[in-house]
């Protein structure tokens, strides 16, 4: 083309420039970069651009070179974009066909646009051109004249529109299926399109992701809130951590990297770009796991470590080190190692430690003693090292201190040697001591397995074996067989252990005769406490053996007598003590020897203790009766002899004591005092009611004669007579209760029934007494056996016994009636001097008030002896009640305990036919099959005849004086013990706890309880602890095995 003026109709290059090409970041990701092109129509490429300033561009055929390389299209555009550019600066009189020819020479399809300062215009493509062409005003001929250029080039045009359509289908057929999961959000935050990595990453159909609500698969809502408020201000979202939610439920970590596409100033969409960070989580979450258990680790031991570089710079210490030096980490890190508290007080030390990180940054390994002053100012010795760390190619990387305290070692090793001379200096004295030794003990050394190495002479002479028979044995040709294994295993474990073992051993001699030697094993210890030989020291006690055997047979022999046989020295320790003084006082041997006598026996010094002491020093002996107590606390009365033991110089050594009990004895000598007192004083009762009648009798009459002698008396003294005769009356009855305790008063007997009676006293009491007492009855009224009695008399002394138990009770209370028969059998008979075998009615009145002292309970059947305020009683209530009961052939027996209540039992005898027929009744049936019964009582008296009662039965009985006697002999024969027999009033363990106690031994323990003074509440209240049966004291034998009978009848 000779002349350009031709084209002048062609437009302007400025009309062609497109001015809003796509513009890119250099951060913008490939992924982005080819999705920005695929969604703009006729975009074949983007331009790079930094601060206005272009730097690169991105076309399609870059885009495929990417698709086909396989790389990261997450990495930023800068690294893949064409940064050769080919640019035009924009002048006047360039025209279309500069650009054009531009286009050609360099064979590209774009041409960014610049102005004079370099910066972009916009873009230029062979398209825009043809259309500008196209639609131009261009003369024919103009056009024929470069027709052979523009063929060319239209040519070369339609076949680059070709390949960008060719591109356009592979780039959107590879976003489609890029292995990046990608998805476009609509304005509304709805999903409008997702590639297929996208739905398999969340295992969602397109069907089930497309057109729901972003929101719907984000967890964390306030992440989603802030990724949709930064788009909507052109903020591109860039490695936005986020938590997305699985088909499956599951939950997958992502990072978010998401921009916005706006078009004619419209937003369009948001393209999102998803990569899945779950693995990486799981992996930082691990490394996080790691890192702690590391730091654990390293800051939990108890040694002093650290990290440094080869130049000695400080990395890491642990928190062992630091504390040490009560530094922080951050005063420490950065710091050469020299220069930290560990080293500076010591300048050599300092110089040491270089000279060490020199070599061990040369590969060495570096290890030497130091001594470091600590926070508290105390100094320890340290074991230091410093080790090389290498990497792969063998360089040394960094260096790691070590420290270990050895202070204790280092004392250790000082105390050694300390002890080496003190060894020295002694073991010339040892020798001088081994020389007495052998001439006084029995010596034997052994190796650390028992095989003996030395023998020294007095060995061999008790033994009958030379040395050379014994040297190279073990101890074994000695063992006389009379230990058991356990013995010698016990011994080899004490020894074994670095123990000194100390005992009796019974050895036999070559000849087969045996001695006895009191042995010491000492063991020798090596640097590890082990031992590796040992030293017997052996003291010959055959002598003493036999003369212990001896006493032994002797006091076999002491504890066969029924009496306690003690001896105490003369400083009151007890140094003796037998059987039968366990069985008197309740202490054993082992509990009782060594002890002090009077503070064990006596609760107070007693001045016939004194007198005792006194008299058998100047005498030689002494025999009187004393009051001692038991281990329970109970008071017995013994009769006690006393020897005074001399030595062989005939100076006092000690105080033999026999003891023998007589508290049953003097029981019933005061039972039988007590019976003579009371009939003496009814004895002069009965005198004195003679001679009252004989007073009485003159003015009763008088009384009935003056107003028929005197008709005419004024009403005063009629009055005054009347009053007289009154008194008179009250005198004759006064003289009738006196009558009554004396004698028993004669009155008709016939045969009763108990129980209607009592139902009319009862029926008296709860009309008349105070609503406070409560009142419980318990006897029947036709089943009870008939007794011959006198109705009247005998409904005054029911009568008499509940008015005292009201009184009893000013605050209220329960009052108990009840009746049974009982047969009354020689055990029994034996406990009471009244009673007699055979049947009986018992009444028992009780009450829950104030009890009676044991003062003033020997006294209250005396006549005139009573304890209520004058005026209040004549103390001749309880004198008739006996008096009538005893004419009836009757006994009473009284129970009471101060601040309890008080419970008598009248025991009227049956009348003849029904005593015969009970007596006679056949108690074989009752007969035991040789069950193990455990009776338990504080009273000697009550247990033996229970033990002999229950033996006659065919059962076998063993007793406990108290509750821990109880439970010991309960827990060890509990699988023998079929019945456990308890009183409920024991001392010290009171009946409860040793209930408790031995149903923690066995649940399914059967008991019996047994108490002579109960109220019905307490009855339940042991029920409910676990009491099978309840006995009221006094008891039969035949009460005690129906109670056992019943217990049997319901195990089986």
């Amino acid at each position: 083309m000779d002349n350009p003026n031709s084209f002048l109709a062609l437009p302007k290059l400025e009309v062609l420039i497109d001015r809003t090409p796509l513009i890119v970041t250099p951060d913008t990701s490939i992924v982005d970069a080819i999705a920005l092109m695929s969604q703009t129509q006729g975009s074949s490429c983007v331009l790079i651009v930094r601060e206005a300033n272009l730097i690169g561009i991105f076309t399609e055929r870059d885009a495929l070179k990417a698709v086909a390389s396989q790389i990261d299209l997450r990495m930023a555009i800068a690294q893949v974009m064409t940064s050769s550019l080919i640019t035009q600066v924009l002048e006047r009189e360039q025209t279309i066909f500069t650009v054009l020819s531009t286009l050609q020479q360099h064979k590209i399809s774009h041409l960014p646009i610049l102005n004079e300062t370099g910066n972009l215009i916009g873009l230029v493509t062979p398209t825009r051109l043809l259309q500008a062409i196209a639609i131009a005003d261009v003369p024919e001929a103009t056009i024929q004249e470069c027709s052979a250029e523009l063929s060319h080039l239209n040519a070369q045009i339609k076949q680059e529109i070709k390949k960008h359509r060719q591109t356009e289908s592979e780039i959107a057929d590879f976003i489609e299926n890029a292995v990046v999961p990608l998805h476009w959000v609509a304005e509304d935050s709805t999903i409008i399109w997702a590639n297929q990595a996208e739905l398999d990453l969340l295992g969602y159909t397109k069907e089930e992701y497309i057109g729901q609500p972003i929101a719907k698969f984000h967890v964390d809502s306030e992440i989603l809130s802030d990724i949709l408020q930064r788009l909507a201000t052109h903020q591109p979202v860039k490695g936005y951590e986020a938590r997305l939610r699985c088909k499956d439920g599951s939950i997958r970590h992502a990072l978010i990297d998401s921009n916005t596409f706006w078009k004619d100033g419209k937003f369009i969409h948001t393209r999102c770009f998803t990569r899945d960070i779950s693995e990486r989580k799981q992996a930082e979450e691990s490394l996080r796991e790691s890192e702690q258990k590391f730091r654990a680790i390293f800051d939990g031991t108890f040694q002093f470590i650290g990290l440094l570089t080869t130049e000695g710079i400080v990395i890491e210490a642990n928190l062992t080190a630091l504390n040490s030096i009560g530094a922080k980490r951050s005063e420490i890190i950065g710091r050469p190692f020299w220069e930290t508290p560990w080293w500076t007080h010591s300048p050599q030390l300092q110089e040491q430690l270089k000279k060490g990180i020199i070599r061990a940054a040369a590969g060495e390994l570096v290890r030497f003693e130091a001594e470091h002053f600590l926070v508290d100012g105390t100094s320890i010795f340290v074991d230091f090292s410093l080790k090389p760390v290498f990497d792969e190619a063998g360089k040394v990387v960094m260096l790691i201190p070590e420290g270990r305290d050895i202070s204790e070692r280092q004392a250790a090793l000082r105390e050694r040697k300390q002890a080496e001379i003190v060894f020295k200096k002694t073991l010339k004295s040892l020798e001088f001591q081994k020389s007495a030794l052998d001439r006084a003990a029995i010596v034997a050394i052994t190796d650390r397995y028992g095989v003996i190495t030395y023998v020294n002479e007095q060995f061999c002479q008790i033994s009958q074996y030379s040395k050379e028979e014994l040297l190279g044995k073990t101890h074994r040709i000695i063992n006389s067989g009379y230990h058991p294994l356990e013995f010698f295993q016990n011994l080899w474990t004490t020894i074994a252990s670095g123990q000194v073992w100390q005992g009796e051993i019974k050895n036999r001699a070559k000849d087969g005769s045996f001695y006895w030697v009191a042995t010491t094993i000492v063991p020798f210890l090596d640097d590890r406490g082990i031992p590796f030989q040992y030293l017997a020291i052996r003291f010959d006690i055959s002598n003493l053996k036999q003369a212990e055997q001896k006493i032994g047979e002797q006091a076999a022999l002491l504890d066969v007598s029924s009496d306690g046989i003690m001896v105490r020295d003369l400083e009151n320790r007890i140094q003796f003590w037998n059987k039968g003084a366990e069985k008197i006082y309740g202490w054993r041997a082992t509990e009782a020897i060594g002890k002090n006598v009077t503070t064990l026996l006596y609760r107070e010094t007693l001045p016939e203790v004194e007198e005792a002491l006194k008299t058998v020093r100047d005498r030689g002996e002494w025999q009187g009766e004393l009051h001692k107590v038991t281990k329970t606390g109970k008071q017995v009365i013994v009769e006690s002899r006393w020897t005074l033991v001399r030595d062989e110089a005939n100076n006092p050594k000690a105080i033999l004591i026999v003891d023998t009990d007589i508290t049953e004895k003097q029981l019933l000598e005061k039972q039988f005092l007590r019976a003579q007192r009371l009939e003496s004083l009814g004895t002069l009762a009965s005198g004195i009611a003679h001679d009252m009648n004989n007073i009485l009798t003159p003015i009763l009459a008088i009384t009935q004669l003056l107003p028929l002698k005197m008709p005419h008396l004024d009403d005063r003294t009629q009055r005054l007579l009347e009053m007289l005769g009154e008194n008179a009356k009250r005198g004759s009855d006064l003289v009738k209760q006196i009558l009554f305790f004396a004698r028993g008063a004669d009155g008709q007997r016939i045969l009763i029934q108990v129980g209607h009676i009592l139902a009319e006293v009862a029926s008296v009491a709860r009309q008349t007494f105070p609503k406070s007492i409560n009142l419980v009855l318990n006897f029947p009224t036709s089943n009870l056996w008939m007794v011959a009695a006198d109705a009247t008399q005998l409904h005054q002394v029911l009568m008499n016994l509940v008015i005292n138990a009201r009184d009893a009770m000013p605050d209220g209370g329960t009052l108990n009636i009840a009746a049974e028969n009982v047969i009354v059998d020689e055990n029994y008979a034996q406990l009471h001097i009244d009673a007699r075998v055979g049947a009986y009615v018992v009444v028992t009145i009780s009450d829950t008030g104030i009890g009676i002292s044991p003062e003033n309970l020997e006294r209250i059947f005396e006549p005139f002896f009573t304890t209520k305020e004058l005026g209040q009683g004549t103390g001749l209530g309880l004198s008739t009640v006996l008096g009538i009961v005893k004419s009836h052939q009757g006994f009473i027996n009284v129970y009471s305990e101060v601040n309890r209540g008080t419970c008598f039992k009248i025991y009227l005898p049956a009348r003849e036919s029904i005593d015969r027929l009970q007596s006679a009744e056949n108690l074989e049936r009752f007969t035991g099959k040789g069950e193990l019964i455990l009776v338990v009582d504080d009273e000697v008296s009550v247990r033996e005849i229970t033990k002999a009662s229950l033996e006659t039965y065919n059962y076998r009985a063993m007793t406990a004086s108290d509750g821990a006697e109880a439970i010991a002999l309960y827990e060890q024969h509990q699988s023998e013990i079929a019945v456990v027999l308890l009183d409920l009033m024991m001392p010290s363990l009171d009946s409860a706890t040793i209930i408790n106690v031995l149903q923690k031994i066995n649940s399914q323990v059967k008991i019996i309880a047994m108490s002579g003074l109960v109220s019905n509440g307490e009855v339940a209240k042991a029920s409910s602890k676990g009491v099978c049966e309840f006995l009221a004291k006094p008891f039969t034998i035949q009460e005690l095995l129906q109670a056992l009978l019943r217990i049997k009848s319901k195990l089986d």
